[in-house]
């Protein structure tokens, strides 16, 4: 096949450019693998909006990664450390930082934490992302709140990839996508980052989108993303399953 990526894990837009191939767990060169992050753009920067959010009532705080949370320097140099991975409803739109599950979770484990939840991603790339930054960043305990199963991602010959949900306009996409293959494709997602991080000794703390479609107690400032009791309660639910 051609055009394959020198990153171990899965082609355009994968989620950091440069090989893994050399460079060790949490050592400089790891940082500087971790900076060639597509978030980079933004890192150390502060912006008053964050994708559908338009408010301008919210201020959103970049570290040296370009994610929410603490920088990479602090998270390097804490005994307990937490990576959580999703959506916009990990990365909090429309909410200030300690809004956001992540950082409410963070304070029960009284650990260091990096949010890597990005906005309008699908399962497949959470699964991309949790395998290649845990290559390089060694958590106590990462948490994923798995998106909407819909969201998918296909590859070209080209070795570029697609990004769609069902009912894109790209019909030849979605021609055989349903509900039952998008669940399946979640269950593969959910059981290659647990046994990946099972093999690496890193705690896994998870949680399905249909939990807060469920328990849905107020909304952001935007209208559309989960407020902070429903993270509150988001949170609780994790950490009931940190102390077990």
């Amino acid at each position: 096949m051609n055009n394959l990526p020198n990153n171990s894990y899965w082609g355009y837009d994968n989620f950091h450019s440069m090989p893994l191939d050399g460079i060790k767990p949490n050592t400089e060169d790891a940082t500087r693998w971790v900076e060639s992050c597509p978030l980079f753009y933004r890192a150390n920067k502060s912006y008053d909006r964050l994708s559908i959010d338009r408010t301008k009532t919210i201020e959103y705080n970049f570290n040296g990664i370009g994610c929410r949370g603490d920088g990479i320097s602090e998270w390097m140099g804490r005994d307990k450390t937490l990576l959580t991975f999703g959506c916009s409803h990990t990365e909090g739109v429309g909410l200030t930082e300690d809004k956001t599950w992540s950082y409410m979770l963070a304070q029960d484990i009284e650990a260091s934490y990096i949010n890597y939840g990005r906005a309008a991603q699908s399962n497949d790339y959470i699964c991309r992302a949790v395998l290649s930054v845990t290559e390089r960043l060694k958590p106590d305990v990462v948490a994923v709140l798995f998106t909407y199963p819909h969201r998918r991602e296909i590859y070209r010959e080209d070795g570029l990839m697609n990004y769609y949900v069902l009912g894109s306009k790209d019909k030849s996409l979605t021609l055989h996508q349903n509900d039952y293959s998008d669940e399946i494709n979640r269950f593969k997602n959910f059981h290659i980052i647990k046994n990946h991080l099972n093999n690496l000794g890193i705690k896994f703390l998870y949680s399905d989108i249909d939990f807060y479609e469920g328990e849905i107690l107020d909304k952001s400032v935007d209208g559309m993303h989960y407020g902070e009791m429903t993270n509150r309660r988001l949170a609780d639910k994790l950490y009931s399953g940190y102390q077990i």
